[in-house]
C-alpha cells in the first residue's frame, strides 16, 4: 500500500472531522430536539470509530515506509555471512527459512547453511544461550535438567529488524522514544551537561568576564533480561501448510508479547533492577483540576510548565480516555482543540502538538469512578530524550526450543530472551513533564 493511499485516507478523516464538528454544534444548540440530539451523538460515536480505524491504517502505512527506509540503511553495515545471498530479499528469505526450520525441527533438523545463520558460533553466543537455559527459574530442578538437553539459537540482526516492526506497532514508547543498539550488554554510559547557568556578558575594554563551569553528569543504561514463552502443539509443528514462523515470531507471537512487557517497563518501570519508566523519570508539571476528566486549562498549564526550548519537539502522551475527553473540548471561539492531520504524514494534534496514546499510562477515569490521587495521567515534552537500549549483537536475542518440558502435553515450548533498558536523558532541565490527579 503506497503513501498515496495514506494521503487519501487523511483527506477522508479530515472530512469526517468536519462532519463531527458540525454535529457537535447542533448537539449544543438549545433549539435542537432531544431525539435529534441523541441521534447525532450516536452518529458521532460511529464516526469517531471510523476516524480511529483510518488513523491506525495511516500509521501502519507510514511506519512501514519509514522502517523499510531505516532498515535498508542498516543492512549496508552488516558483516556478510558467506551462507547468505547478497540480494536483500533472498537474504531475508534465507533467514526466515532458517528460523522456521529451527522452530519445526530443532537444531538437528537444520542444514549446514541454516546452522551457520542462526546457531551460536562463538564462545560469547554459546555462553549467552547457556545463561538463558540456566535462568529458567520458574521450573523445578527436574524440568531445568530436561531443559538443558535442548538447543538454543541466536536470531540474526536482520531478523530482529523484522521483529521490531511488530514491536513498533505496540504501545507507543518505542515509536516516540530514541532507540539505540549495542553489540554487548556492558553498562552503557551517556554523558549529560547542563550549561543553562552560562550566558555571554557585556564587558568593557580590557575587562574580564566570569565563567561558570557547566554541570556534568551521566546516564548509565544496563541490560535487563526479558523473556516471553509460547507453547505449540506437535500437530501444528508437523503441519507443513501451517505458517509456524508467522505464528511464533510474527505480529501475534513472541515479539508482541515482548513489546507489551517492554512498553509497560518503559512507561511505568521503577528504575530499580528494571528500566526507569518515563512517567517515573519525569517531573510533575501540574496537578489537574478534576480527577475524572482533563479540561482546557489542564492542557494549557501542562504545555507552559515545559521549558520553551523543548516545546518545538514536544508531544502529549496519555491513556485513550484522556483523548476521549480532549476530543470534546472547545475553546472560547467554539473551535475544537483536537485537530485531524490533513497533510501527508501530518499527525492528529491537540493545540497543534502531536500525541501518542499509551494504555500503560494511568487511566484518568477507570470504570467511571475516577483514578487514585496522584496518578500520573498525562505527559508532555520531547520524548526523544527517553532512551531505549536494545542489546542486539553476538549472543542476543536468543530463542530456546524446549522439547521435553511439555512432552506429556504434546507441546514444544519456545522462549525468546532479549536484553533492554530505558531511562530519560536529563541534565536537570526536565525535557518532559507530567500531570497528576488531585488528592
Amino acid at each position: 500500500m503506497s503513501l498515496h493511499k495514506s494521503k487519501a485516507l487523511r483527506e477522508e478523516r479530515a472530512n469526517i472531522a468536519k462532519q463531527i464538528s458540525g454535529n457537535l454544534d447542533l448537539i449544543q444548540k438549545a433549539e435542537t430536539e432531544e431525539a435529534r440530539r441523541q441521534e447525532l451523538i450516536e452518529l458521532n460515536e460511529k464516526l469517531w470509530k471510523d476516524v480511529e480505524t483510518k488513523k491506525r491504517v495511516i500509521d501502519q502505512i507510514e511506519r512501514q515506509a519509514d522502517l523499510e527506509s531505516e532498515l535498508n540503511d542498516r543492512r549496508g553495515t552488516l558483516q556478510p555471512n558467506p551462507s547468505l545471498s547478497d540480494d536483500p530479499k533472498e537474504r531475508k528469505e534465507q533467514q526466515k527459512l532458517a528460523v522456521e526450520a529451527y522452530i519445526r525441527f530443532g537444531a538437528e533438523g537444520l542444514s549446514e547453511d541454516a546452522r551457520s545463520i542462526i546457531m551460536p558460533s562463538t564462545n560469547v553466543a554459546r555462553a549467552a544461550v547457556a545463561d538463558c537455559v540456566r535462568s529458567l527459574k520458574g521450573m523445578s530442578k527436574e524440568a531445568r535438567d530436561l531443559a538443558t538437553t535442548t538447543s538454543g539459537a541466536v536470531l540474526p540482526n536482520e531478523y530482529w529488524d523484522e521483529m521490531e516492526k511488530s514491536m513498533l506497532a505496540f504501545g507507543g514508547m518505542r515509536e516516540i522514544g530514541r532507540t539505540i543498539r549495542t553489540a554487548t550488554g556492558n553498562p552503557f554510559v551517556m554523558p549529560t551537561m547542563n550549561d543553562t547557568a552560562n550566558a555571554a556578558t557585556l564587558v568593557t575594554e580590557g575587562g574580564t568576564s566570569a565563567s561558570v563551569d557547566p554541570t556534568l553528569s551521566s546516564l548509565t543504561l544496563n541490560a535487563y533480561v526479558y523473556r516471553s514463552r509460547m507453547n505449540i502443539s506437535r500437530e501444528m509443528l508437523q503441519d507443513a501448510s501451517f505458517d509456524i514462523n508467522a505464528w511464533v515470531m510474527g505480529p501475534d507471537g513472541l515479539p508482541t508479547r515482548l513489546a507489551r512487557g517492554l512498553n509497560t517497563a518503559f512507561t511505568t518501570g521503577t528504575g530499580s533492577s528494571q528500566p526507569n519508566g518515563v512517567m517515573v523519570a519525569t517531573s510533575s508539571g501540574l496537578t489537574i483540576n478534576d480527577g475524572t476528566a482533563i479540561n482546557y486549562n489542564d492542557f494549557v498549564d501542562l504545555e507552559h510548565s515545559l521549558d520553551p526550548w523543548y516545546r518545538k519537539n514536544a508531544r502529549y502522551m496519555f491513556h485513550d480516555n484522556v483523548l476521549k475527553s480532549a476530543k470534546k473540548i472547545k475553546d472560547s471561539q467554539n473551535n475544537p482543540i483536537w485537530m485531524s492531520g490533513m497533510a501527508l504524514r501530518a499527525p492528529d494534534t491537540i493545540f497543534g502538538y502531536p500525541y501518542t496514546v499509551n494504555q500503560d499510562v494511568a487511566d484518568i477515569n477507570p470504570a467511571g469512578g475516577g483514578g487514585a490521587a496522584g496518578d500520573k495521567v498525562m505527559a508532555f515534552g520531547d520524548f526523544k530524550k527517553y532512551i531505549i537500549r536494545d542489546v542486539v549483537g553476538d549472543g542476543f536475542p536468543v530463542i530456546l526450543r524446549l522439547v521435553e518440558r511439555y512432552a506429556e502435553l504434546g507441546q514444544v515450548a519456545f522462549l525468546l530472551f532479549s536484553r533492554h533498558d530505558g531511562d530519560m536523558l536529563d541534565a536537570g532541565t526536565d525535557p518532559i513533564e507530567h500531570a497528576i490527579t488531585p488528592s
